[in-house]
């Protein structure tokens, strides 16, 4: 059965035309899975990007329209993947965020 913060996430996701997924280390992985079932399951354009890469390209894509997943471990990467995050927050006003972190740690619950 699916909670009902998953299904609301679901459903801000269902009408995008692209997804992208950020971030470092073993989390990048992650971000290239996942990125690959969004597209499997949903035909869905979706990218999942090294957060260190982001400069180099992928920011300039990124608006208010495209949803952006953020996956920050709590280890030696969250710092750089949270000055990603922040690059992205600064150019845009509004849309999809989200961020997959351990629940309710410091650095990350002021983004909600």
């Amino acid at each position: 059965r699916i909670d009902e913060v998953t299904l609301g996430l679901a459903k801000s996701l269902e009408q995008s035309a692209s997804i992208l997924l950020s971030g470092r280390g073993f989390q990048f992985a992650t971000c290239l899975e996942g990125a690959l079932k969004i597209k499997e399951v949903s035909y869905t354009h979706t990218e999942g990007i090294h957060s260190g890469e982001l400069k180099h390209g992928p920011l300039a894509l990124i608006d208010d329209d495209m949803p952006v997943i953020f996956f920050a471990a709590s280890d030696n990467t969250r710092d750089r993947v949270k000055s990603a995050l922040e690059q992205v927050l600064a150019r845009r006003s509004s849309g999809v965020f989200v961020i997959v972190c351990t629940e309710d740690d410091p650095d990350m619950v002021k983004y909600r």
